[in-house]
């Protein structure tokens, strides 16, 4: 009987520890969650802004993309313009060129009719 109660005490004793074991485990998880949870927190709130800042990179990215397009589409447009500015300022030296044969023929024909007319 004395081996059968010093048998339960020593059962009663390891079952206390075991119990004293898990009541510190959950202590210690119980900790553990509450440093967690703010880390947690702030890991969603840095997920939440760096989607954003994704968002935004992307919309730029997008924007660039299109003035870098309408950039190339106005160089094409500067260079038809200048090309065709030197066609106009040739053809504009051209007629300079013909008004100024024109009105020297003018001039040499009134002077012969002036002479003709002495």
């Amino acid at each position: 009987m004395e081996r059968e109660q010093s048998g339960r005490r020593e059962a009663m004793a390891e079952l206390e520890a075991v119990q004293g074991r898990a009541a510190e485990a959950e202590r210690q998880l119980a900790a553990m969650e509450r440093e967690l949870r703010p880390l947690a927190q702030q890991s969603s709130s840095l997920t939440t802004e760096l989607e954003q800042e994704r968002s935004r990179r992307e919309e730029a990215e997008r924007r660039l993309a299109e003035v870098e397009q309408r950039q190339l589409e106005l160089q094409g447009q500067i260079g038809q313009a200048t090309a065709l500015n030197a066609e106009l300022e040739e053809q504009s030296s051209r007629l300079k060129a013909e008004l100024e044969a024109t009105q020297a023929k003018l001039a040499s024909a009134e002077a012969a009719s002036g002479a003709a007319s002495s």
